[in-house]
């Protein structure tokens, strides 16, 4: 038994940082939406950016620390095209749709 290691305690940078990548492509496409100008005015928008959650440069500084200055590489290689999928519906999402999506994005 004492030669079982737990995948809890063992660090793997490469799977960390995919989660990580991943919820970073999410998040910055979210971001981006609810930035863009047809939805600066929306007024339900306006109460999810009111929440001041901006996670983006939180999941690029991990990624930095998990992969050094080639993260950007290294983020692009773990996207998966699930990311793709989600990433293309918020970039066509209407304002209610941003909405029903910022939780999601905002928890990950």
């Amino acid at each position: 038994r004492p030669q079982v290691l737990s995948m809890c305690t063992v660090r793997l940078p490469h799977v960390q940082g995919g989660a990580i990548a991943n919820f970073y492509f999410l998040t910055h496409a979210l971001e981006r939406a609810l930035d863009a100008p047809g939805a600066k005015d929306h007024p339900m928008l306006a109460h999810v950016r009111a929440l001041g959650l901006r996670l983006t440069a939180g999941y690029e500084s991990d990624l930095k620390q998990l992969f050094g200055k080639e993260w950007e590489a290294a983020a692009a290689r773990a996207r998966t095209p699930a990311t793709d999928a989600y990433v293309a519906t918020l970039e066509r999402a209407d304002p209610v749709q941003l909405v029903a999506g910022a939780p999601s994005c905002a928890l990950l």
